[in-house]
């Protein structure tokens, strides 16, 4: 039916040549068989004879299977740059809040050392609460982004993904929109996931915070669904941002609603951070949703239409279940660590600075060095002197990994507290593994650095 005015015109033109022969292609025509399956074909018209009512000639070549393999190969295309584009977005917003970090954390720091001098009822203090607040703000905004990057700070472990829904349901219900009506297929006995429980309800609130908005001020229903699922690599393709390879058992989490629905263009964009078709300053609650399903080796899918509501799909793949495992808390040593000596490495002078303040305030002996090389020049001057090493994971001329590598060289049972702008370490897993690592992320509080110093030293 799309193609009827090119035939038309096609019938015209022979119609309007004046001589004989007369003759011309049309590619890529779309006829519709009678089952209603698109057929893609190439036509050649003819007039043969100068008398107009003599019989045209018309060849008919079915080009479907080509026009296929070329939409396949378009759609291949368009998933690799959207995949490009999401990686490269989420790049660029880990860097930017890595280094947002390091801000807070100079700014955080000397704003909980000025406060600790200041009582409720000094001049100054209304102030410094308003720093810190806002200080804390930002700091919430940098989670957001390092969650779209997918290094947010996972603790995963096995988790029943219909029993977290069910428990957040009284929240949910208080969420929607007065008009909205939650249903829940919720599927039981589901193989858990691992997953960080809090950024998973960070991601079912926001898929149902933007289905009650699709609702508006209308009547609708909201449904929350679970089941566990098949998925083969070609299936796969259809979730983002999984890999193929990744195809096997999964746990599907869908949220649809009966809303206004989108077009394919604002589809193409939910997730793009700030992108919004709401009112300024909205706009990175799909893209930190992106990027913690991501960072949970999953996917997602959307699908949507205008006036037919919205679903989002997600996958997380299903693992075995795993016995639950005690640990022991470690026991203070109050004592020990008033006598510590710290050694505090950072190539950033005002997050050094801050910490080691942070640390001297705490009662420790502190050191400090700009990088990894000068660390280890401190260590071989002052031997075993050193009770712990606070070191950042990003420096330039040696990374974190690389200077911690040197250090166990030095001294294989010196405990190292990483730190970073970043939730996790790219490199090296969990440090706190071996046991004689652990790791806090930037900005911390004076009382944080404090207890995972005393853990390290117990």
């Amino acid at each position: 039916e799309g193609d009827r005015p090119r035939l038309m015109e096609a019938h015209a033109r022979l119609d309007a040549a004046e001589n004989a022969p007369q003759s011309f292609t049309l590619d890529n025509v779309c006829l519709r068989a009678r089952d209603g399956t698109p057929r893609w074909v190439s036509l050649m018209f003819s007039r043969l004879f100068p008398d107009r009512s003599m019989p045209r000639l018309i060849v008919c070549v079915n080009t479907t299977e080509r026009k296929q393999v070329e939409l396949e190969r378009q759609a291949f295309e368009a998933r690799m740059q959207q995949a490009q584009k999401i990686e490269s977005l989420g790049l660029m917003a880990g860097g930017v809040a890595h280094d947002f970090n390091n801000l807070l954390m100079i700014i955080l720091g000397h704003a909980e050392l000025a406060g600790a001098s200041l009582t409720p009822s000094s001049a100054a203090w209304e102030s410094f609460k308003e720093i810190q607040d806002a200080a804390n703000r930002a700091a919430e905004l940098a989670q957001q982004m390092l969650a779209y990057s997918g290094k947010g700070a996972f603790v995963v472990r096995p988790v029943d993904l219909s029993a977290l829904v069910r428990g957040l349901g009284q929240l949910l219900e208080a969420t929607v929109s007065r008009n909205a009506m939650m249903r829940y297929e919720l599927a039981p006995e589901l193989p858990p996931i691992r997953a960080d429980v809090t950024q998973i309800q960070q991601v079912v609130m926001n898929l149902i915070t933007n289905a009650s908005e699709a609702l508006g001020d209308g009547r609708g229903v909201i449904t929350l669904r679970t089941s566990v699922v098949e998925i083969g690599a070609a299936d796969l393709r259809n979730f983002a941002p999984c890999e193929p390879a990744a195809s096997g058992r999964f746990v599907l989490l869908e949220v649809s609603d009966t809303g206004c629905g989108m077009d394919g263009p604002t589809v193409s964009r939910i997730f793009d951070p700030f992108f919004t078709t709401k009112f300024t300053g909205r706009g990175l609650g799909l893209a930190a949703t992106l990027g913690i399903v991501r960072g949970h080796g999953g996917g997602l899918q959307v699908v949507s239409g205008l006036g037919q509501g919205t679903t989002f799909r997600l996958v997380f793949p299903a693992v075995a279940a795993e016995a639950p495992t005690v640990r022991a808390e470690p026991q203070s040593s109050r004592g020990k660590k008033r006598a510590a000596i710290i050694l505090v490495v950072d190539d950033e002078r005002g997050v050094r600075e801050a910490a080691a303040r942070m640390l001297g305030q705490s009662g420790f002996t502190v050191l400090t060095a700009a990088d990894g090389p000068e660390a280890l020049e401190v260590l071989q001057k002052k031997g075993k002197a050193i009770d712990v090493v606070l070191l950042d994971l990003t420096m330039p001329s040696m990374n974190g990994e690389e200077t911690c590598a040197a250090i166990r060289a030095l001294q294989p049972d010196l405990p190292v507290l990483f730190m970073s702008g970043y939730s996790r370490p790219e490199a090296g897993g969990r440090p706190e593994a071996d046991g004689k690592s652990n790791f806090l992320q930037k900005p911390f509080t004076i009382s944080s650095l404090r207890d995972r110093i005393d853990t390290l030293i117990s």
